[in-house]
């Protein structure tokens, strides 16, 4: 994904700010800036929020390009994107 805003399609914009949108998938950024990643089922616990429900907002995080996804020893770990859409990146210096 660009990493400038002017760069960006509409499309790309509005996939970041309704990614962003929500106070789970914000608490669950603040949840993983404060570590360097955390798994699904632990991020689940902390937000006290359904595994399913879980998943569809990382998914919703991974289609954006602010999440990366990395797999060791059988279990899915997320990130915040090293290529993190500048866009995105603004928001996340505000938590």
């Amino acid at each position: 994904m660009v990493n400038t805003v002017h760069k960006m399609s509409n499309k790309e914009i509005e996939k970041i700010h309704k990614a962003l949108a929500n106070h789970r998938r914000i608490a669950t950024l603040r949840y993983l800036n404060n570590r360097r990643y955390g798994d699904l089922q632990g991020t689940a616990r902390y937000l006290k929020l359904s595994y399913k429900a879980t998943a569809k907002h990382f998914g919703q995080l991974c289609a954006a390009g602010i999440l990366d996804k990395d797999m060791r020893h059988g279990i899915v770990y997320f990130s915040i994107a090293k290529d993190i859409p500048q866009l995105a990146r603004h928001t996340l210096t505000a938590l």
